[in-house]
């Protein structure tokens, strides 16, 4: 069904393209001796898991005599997208997962020891960190995004890539703002 072929299309592209960022993360230095690598994970919210099932049951019945139960099966596909895409619903979180692929998918960082590629940490969020880990975290997941968002499909760096930062980032520590710097240049992001 193209439902489902693109909804898996859009995940895999967003995924390739986290992969090319965490080449570039790999190489840049996250702390001493480490980098951090973000992962991806495609959550299966009922919503979701059960609006699959509606279309694989729909397209089990595509060389199926039973053109009544077809029909049924498709009108509880179209109500359910009807529903999704209601304007007085489609900001909901269910509808959000069941319109945009990218809102099934969950993401952690890892750091990752350059030396032995031994995991270190897992960042689902800047909860228990160090004010200056925090900086750092967030400065590199800035980074990192701005390099996904301003890049083009199918290519691996960003067309536009001058970043103006404000006096939020001038008030990170000198060493923390070394780093961060350095990630934004590995991604070709000029600042």
């Amino acid at each position: 069904l193209g439902i489902r072929s693109k909804i898996y299309h859009e995940q895999g592209e967003i995924i390739k393209r986290i992969n090319i960022i965490n080449h570039v993360l790999a190489r840049t230095e996250f702390r001493e001796g480490t980098y951090l690598r973000i992962k991806v994970k495609v959550e299966n919210y009922p919503k979701v898991k059960q609006f699959k099932k509606q279309l694989d049951v729909l397209s089990s019945l595509y060389t199926s005599e039973n053109q009544e139960l077809l029909y049924k099966k498709l009108h509880d596909v179209i109500a359910e997208l009807d529903v999704a895409s209601d304007p007085a619903t489609w900001q909901r979180q269910d509808s959000l997962r069941l319109l945009d692929p990218r809102y099934q998918l969950s993401f952690t960082a890892e750091e990752i020891e350059q030396a032995s590629e031994k995991l270190i940490d897992v960042w689902a969020d800047s909860s228990g960190k160090s004010g200056g880990e925090k900086e750092a975290f967030a400065g590199t997941i800035v980074a990192a995004s701005l390099a996904y968002v301003l890049t083009p499909e199918g290519q691996e760096y960003p067309t536009y890539s001058t970043i103006f930062l404000d006096e939020a980032f001038s008030n990170t520590s000198e060493l923390v703002s070394k780093r961060v710097l350095k990630v934004f240049k590995a991604l070709h992001l000029h600042i």
